[in-house]
């Protein structure tokens, strides 16, 4: 899935996605849950570093 195909699925930018990705932002808790769905993964998956 490209940057751009994640933004869109919740509705904020690839340039966000990408902030996320690169550790100079995080997503807020509910954009969390929405990626833990997507993803299919558990919390502690997701946060893992």
């Amino acid at each position: 899935m490209t940057q751009k195909e994640l933004g869109e699925r919740l509705k904020v930018s690839d340039k966000t996605i990408n902030h996320w990705e690169n550790k100079y932002s995080e997503p807020d808790i509910e954009t969390l849950r929405d990626l833990k769905v997507i993803f299919n993964v558990t919390y502690e998956e997701l946060l893992d570093d």
